[in-house]
């Protein structure tokens, strides 16, 4: 069609019409690669600055240190460096049990494949009087969350990770953050905000 047009133009115009689309297509080129005003920028999560963060806190912890996320990523991540998991893709599936002096870390991403419901329904586990929150970190600010959230119609989270870490104050067992439990969890809840 843009070729049929330029075809009709008079030869001056028509090599500032070849010229004009070049430069529209190089621009567009350099924004993809750049991850410039592309939705793209979303895959550029700070793994490594969380990684640190995650290890900072395991040295902190008095004693185990368990990391609860939905992120494959981050789970390869962790699993090669012996940090233990509890996760949809961890090779471990069994509920965790946590003592006095032990660490719990709950990461939230983007819900993924996942239903909203079941991730809401793993973060409300973390709602536990035997656990107290230490500290919370955000990585990876999403420019394009709003946007996402509006043709999506659902909530996309501002940042790309959120690491929150908590002490064990009692004996705790929590569940497994397995695919197969995940595949029990509600589905959709109205207002659930399980992203």
């Amino acid at each position: 069609m843009i070729a049929s047009a330029i075809a009709g133009l008079p030869p001056l115009w028509a090599r500032g019409a070849i010229a004009a689309v070049a430069i529209f297509q190089l621009i567009g080129v350099v924004d993809v690669i750049a991850h410039r005003d592309t939705i793209k920028s979303s895959f550029d999560a700070d793994y490594k600055s969380s990684l640190a963060t995650i290890e900072g806190w395991k040295q902190q912890c008095k004693g185990a240190l368990t990391v609860f996320n939905h992120d494959v990523t981050l789970n390869y991540i962790l699993e090669q460096n012996s940090i233990a998991t509890s996760s949809p893709f961890a090779a471990s599936t069994v509920p965790v049990t946590l003592s006095p002096g032990d660490c719990a870390v709950l990461v939230k991403t983007y819900r993924g494949i996942f239903s909203s419901g079941a991730i809401a329904s793993y973060y409300r586990a973390m709602d536990n009087p035997a656990l107290k929150q230490q500290a919370m970190l955000e990585f990876s600010k999403d420019p394009n969350a709003a946007i996402k959230s509006k043709i999506g119609h659902e909530h996309f989270p501002d940042y790309l990770i959120e690491l929150r870490d908590y002490d064990v104050l009692d004996h705790i067992t929590l569940p497994s953050w397995s695919a197969e439990d995940l595949r029990r969890a509600p589905k959709d809840l109205p207002g659930s905000g399980g992203d």
